[in-house]
């Protein structure tokens, strides 16, 4: 059905890019963002068609030549969701956007962490505020191989991308402490935290060397099932403790050996490292599992913004469609903030795409009207 009102729930907030872009831009813009968030289907052809006076080949040309200011943007609609971000911790992780076409720029084989194999698409590494029930993404960086870089670009590994990501992060607001996955727990991400004086939380691989009791040892061989004590935490059942170690290269921190209790079984053990002192070791697992936000919103993401379905060859359109997804998507945190709306974003989609639908049905049926009156008044007329 075709949207023929920006929702004002929307609009409000688009109204701030009016200067960033021009006229048509900003119109290729407004109706992008309405397509991801209302639109049914979020391909580049079902926006198009949903929106009015929609052509598909002006959408393409928005996102791969369109020359506007993605980074103004981006920032313009952080500063907008930045008051509400208080008392937050900070994510960093990434997720794979699959892709099936061999001739899409940037795209390559990625190992799938989800799906424990190696899959072809875009390996995008994602940011975040997480508070509470909310999540506010931050920025996405996409990361190429150098065998399949795109045309123009500049090869960066994840760290160099995540420690860009964490530089620009301190700047934009400060955060309690930093969650990591056990790729990011390295020498260059924990020394940089260290001189930043930041604390963070961070999963290990089973084979990191440390030093507990003055024995340097594999991470798994220092585990002592018989010194894990029980406790529930949020209706799960876990048994952990912690030691003092030592990491070459970084220096003191804390180790929590961890299983939790699942399927009738435990788990296998989880080596968690801190440099949170104070805290115990099921405060550790509880604030570790803050994590689950940013895997919440991959999947929000993927399956109500597009995060995931888009089909362009040129990168420059792959880039300019996650700044346009991350954009939409504060968008929705806005509006739910500042409606107190409960529900998850599916909810929110939702309701918009039901807003528009039903303007669109009462303008049918005014112009309905509207027609009946018009072929009466000529009958009479010709009477």
């Amino acid at each position: 059905m075709k949207i023929t009102i920006v929702p004002e729930v929307l609009s409000r907030h688009l109204k701030t890019f009016r200067k960033v872009m021009s006229k048509p831009q900003y119109v290729h813009f407004s109706a992008y963002c309405t397509g991801l968030i209302a639109a049914e289907k979020k391909n580049i052809s079902q926006i198009a068609h949903a929106i009015p006076n929609g052509d598909q080949s002006s959408l393409n040309r928005f996102l791969t030549k369109g020359i506007w200011d993605r980074e103004l943007a981006r920032s313009k609609a952080l500063l907008l969701v930045r008051p509400f971000i208080k008392d937050a911790v900070f994510i960093i992780d990434d997720t794979l956007a699959h892709k099936w076409g061999k001739h899409m720029e940037g795209a390559a084989i990625h190992y799938d962490n989800l799906h424990k194999q190696k899959c072809y698409g875009y390996s995008i590494v994602t940011s975040g505020y997480a508070q509470n029930t909310v999540f506010t993404p931050f920025r996405f960086e996409v990361y190429q191989r150098k065998e399949s870089l795109s045309p123009g670009s500049q090869f960066m590994t994840k760290n160099e991308l995540a420690l860009g990501i964490l530089k620009e992060a301190l700047r934009f607001k400060q955060f309690r402490y930093l969650l990591i996955d056990a790729w990011y727990t390295n020498k260059k991400i924990m020394r940089f935290l260290r001189e930043k004086q930041q604390h963070f939380i961070g999963d290990l691989k089973s084979n990191r060397n440390v030093t507990i009791n003055r024995q340097r040892k594999s991470v798994r061989d220092h585990c002592f099932i018989t010194k894990m004590e029980e406790c529930v935490l949020n209706d799960c059942r876990y048994r952990a403790y912690m030691e003092d170690a030592y990491l070459p290269g970084i220096g003191k921190m804390k180790i929590v050996f961890a299983q939790a209790y699942l399927d009738n079984k435990w788990t296998e053990t989880k080596y968690l490292v801190t440099n949170m002192f104070h805290l115990t070791a099921m405060q550790c697992i509880a604030a570790f599992n803050r994590r689950h936000a940013i895997e919440a919103f991959h999947r929000d993401g993927k399956q109500e913004l597009a995060l995931e379905t888009f089909h362009m060859r040129k990168y420059v359109g792959v880039v300019t469609h996650l700044a346009c997804v991350l954009i939409a998507y504060l968008f929705v945190i806005l509006s739910k903030l500042a409606s107190r709306m409960r529900g998850s974003i599916g909810d929110f989609c939702r309701k918009v795409r039901r807003k528009a639908q039903r303007h669109t049905l009462d303008l049918f049926m005014h112009c309905k009207a509207s027609l009946k009156l018009k072929q009466r008044a000529a009958s009479f007329i010709c009477c």
